[in-house]
């Protein structure tokens, strides 16, 4: 390693060396007394080009020879330094030696500190203490001195002046006098108003203790105990003290935490729109305690005016950081809507024209087999609840209300979107899983078709699926399926524009590339002449 170190050093100070690189001195003899340089060189300019010229030469090949050298160089004789672990040892551990050093500096400061604070204290009062010794004295020497004038002068005669002097030394005391009174006075005032907090604070002890469920301490008799000479519980009331100080702050801590919460949930109701609060309890039964009841809470929320939805947040118990979570989601409102039903003209129309649909095709035999939808379904919430178990807490709430208010709105939408596919066209509902439906229409062009709803439909494109599509009195079957082809490629959101798309394309179909319909009775359709 030492002699890695010492070719490192060799290279470093011959790569400096080469940077400030100098020519010696006798390559630059200006010596223009040498009868050879006088006939070689008669023109003294010409001669300093020269020099410059061969300097520059000299250094520049210099260099080169260098970087040529340094191609052929085996950098891998150099071996990196490495910090061996009895000197990261001896580095730690003198990283701790001067730790405790700073800490020992720390607290010796701190204490010489506290010393002269204490110090200061008591030469403030030594000086309050020789300021008063010293105007005692001067007091009995004005005093003295006084008696002396006095006596010496009982068979002096008193002048106008000297009462007048007497006069002025009677005001400066009357003053001096009424500066003590109100200094007395605002002393006494501060003292009023310590023990007034003193009160306080002891009142406030005595409520903490109460409401911790402790026995008050009895003031007045520690007080008696103390004018008798007995030594007062101060310092285990002051442990007691400082220990419901730190319940306090705790309970502070989770106030602020749940004042945030709450905070997140004023703005995330206000972001959502539509929602509105209704209640927000405990999430404890009756008779449950404070604390189980501190464990989760309910909200009673009001989505769009008209469906009621509650959420009970608890407290998991693999939750580090004391959040709430959704355990529970459930619509109180009613979570079906129901469908305008066809009249029996409708429905023997349509079970006509399907009669011989369904003898040649199974699926369409297996749909009109079951029973026909009455209502549309909300789902069920519980996937939601789950879902929202690997979000953070507002955001979890955030996705069930509204997911929630998503799925109310595609009901609603779907219940509109059949009611108007019903005034338009001869169709029939069945439930085939929760939250889907399969609706049967038939068209005069003589041809039945099967749709498939989604969950999402009619809001999302693309949610609607051709599950059969069929023809009577003659349609060809590529016709069928290129028409099927061109529906599906259309994205269709809900039934009614699939039946709009259909009668379009067969239109369409028929006016440029001249097909020919089959001819097939006209079906029935509400508020149109039969």
């Amino acid at each position: 390693m030492s002699a890695s170190a010492d070719k490192l050093n060799h290279l470093r100070k011959t790569l400096q060396s080469l940077s400030s690189f100098q020519l010696p001195d006798h390559y630059h003899d200006d010596d223009a007394s040498s009868p050879t340089a006088a006939d070689a060189f008669p023109n003294p300019e010409l001669l300093q080009r020269y020099k410059d010229a061969r300097d520059a030469y000299i250094h520049r090949r210099t260099l080169q020879l260098f970087v040529e050298l340094i191609e052929h160089y085996d950098d891998d004789s150099f071996e990196l330094p490495t910090v061996s672990n009895e000197e990261l040892e001896n580095q730690r551990k003198r990283k701790e030696e001067v730790l405790n050093a700073i800490k020992s500096t720390m607290e010796r400061v701190s204490t010489m500190r506290e010393e002269n604070v204490a110090n200061f204290a008591e030469f403030e009062r030594k000086r309050e203490e020789l300021n008063d010794i010293v105007m005692g004295i001067e007091r009995h020497a004005n005093d003295s001195s006084m008696d002396e004038d006095v006596d010496t002068n009982d068979d002096q005669e008193i002048t106008e002046e000297d009462v007048e002097r007497q006069e002025e030394e009677l005001n400066k005391l009357a003053e001096r006098r009424q500066m003590l009174e109100q200094k007395l006075r605002s002393v006494r005032n501060q003292i009023a108003l310590v023990e007034n907090e003193v009160h306080d604070t002891k009142k406030a002890v005595n409520e903490v203790r109460v409401k911790t469920g402790r026995k008050p301490i009895d003031w007045r008799a520690e007080e008696a105990n103390a004018a008798d000479g007995q030594e007062v519980e101060y310092f285990s009331v002051k442990e007691n003290v400082d220990a419901e100080v730190a319940e306090m702050q705790e309970k502070i801590r989770e106030l602020r935490q749940s004042a945030a919460y709450y905070e997140g949930m004023r703005e995330l109701m206000e972001e959502l729109g539509g929602v509105k609060i209704l209640e927000t309890k405990g999430a404890g039964v009756d008779g449950s305690s404070a604390k189980q009841m501190e464990t989760g809470f309910v909200i009673t929320l009001m989505l769009l005016n008209r469906h009621i939805l509650e959420l009970t947040l608890e407290k998991q118990s693999d939750n580090k950081d004391g959040s709430l979570r959704v355990s529970k989601a459930k619509l109180l409102t009613s979570t079906s809507l129901p469908v305008p039903q066809p009249n029996d003209e409708e429905t023997a129309n349509l079970m006509e024209t399907m009669n011989s649909i369904s003898i040649s095709n199974l699926s369409f035999s297996k749909i009109m087999s079951q029973k026909p939808s009455e209502a549309v379904i909300i789902p069920p919430l519980d996937d939601l609840v789950s879902y929202s178990q690997q979000l953070a807490s507002s955001d979890a709430i955030r996705f069930v209300v509204s997911e929630t208010m998503a799925r109310i709105r595609t009901v609603r939408a779907r219940v509109e979107e059949l009611i108007r596919l019903r005034s338009k066209y001869v169709a029939q509902v069945y439930d085939i899983d929760s939250g889907e439906q399969e609706v049967v229409c038939a068209i005069n062009e003589g041809i039945s078709i099967a749709l498939r709803l989604g969950a999402d439909c009619p809001l999302v494109s693309g949610s609607v699926y051709v599950s059969e599509l069929c023809g009577v009195g003659g349609w060809e079957e590529d016709k069928l399926q290129e028409l099927k082809k061109l529906v599906e490629e259309k994205r269709c959101r809900g039934p009614l524009e699939v039946m709009e798309v259909l009668v379009e394309e067969i239109k369409r179909m028929k006016e440029e590339e001249g097909w020919v319909l089959p001819l097939t009775p006209v079906l029935f359709r509400t508020g149109a002449q039969k």
